[in-house]
């Protein structure tokens, strides 16, 4: 799936496009991530939304006494034009 933005001086034109371009893109690789940590008996120990485009999920696996912390966020604050 590639989607090509529109941009004017580095920002995006549409912020709602890109919305939801980014949830649809988090929401497949968490699925993937789910499934695979799942087969390593991780199981989910929070889910946290800190902003629209900044989320959060811990994954813990109590016979290893091991946490792992997936963050997918936009990496610059958001420029929409």
């Amino acid at each position: 799936m590639k989607t090509k933005f529109v941009l004017v001086n580095h920002s995006i034109l549409d912020f709602e496009e890109y919305k939801e371009y980014f949830h649809t893109i988090a929401a497949h690789l968490k699925s993937e991530v789910f499934e695979i940590l799942d087969k390593h008996d991780f199981k989910v120990a929070k889910v946290s939304r800190y902003s629209e485009l900044k989320k959060r999920t811990v994954f813990y696996n109590r016979q290893l006494d091991m946490e792992l912390v997936i963050t997918i966020r936009k990496k610059r604050p958001p420029e929409f034009v």
